[in-house]
């Protein structure tokens, strides 16, 4: 369960990142996360280090055996990014539409 939500976090996480610098660089959307803003402003390479390399560190935090609150809040995470992708997902389709 664990290998399986960070994984799926980190994978999100690559995603958004690849999603957001397409359309921010076409001029089709805005970073919605003011640091997120920031930081794809400075640095476009830490930008994708931040959203990919804080879940793969998680690997090394996160315990084997989670307890029921880091699995909620892991779960929580996850859903999160899901939402994420449906938002990335509207904009596409208004694109293609």
């Amino acid at each position: 369960m664990r290998l399986f939500l960070i994984m799926f976090i980190t994978v999100a996480g690559g995603l958004d990142a690849w999603l957001t610098q397409y359309g921010v660089r076409r001029g089709l959307i805005e970073e919605a996360n003011p640091w997120m803003d920031w930081l794809f402003g400075r640095s476009e390479f830490l930008f994708f280090l931040l959203k990919i390399g804080l879940p793969l560190a998680l690997l090394a935090i996160v315990p084997k055996r989670l307890s029921m609150p880091l699995r909620g809040a892991l779960a929580l995470a996850c859903v999160t990014y899901l939402f994420v992708m449906a938002v990335h997902g509207y904009w596409i389709t208004e694109l293609l539409i």
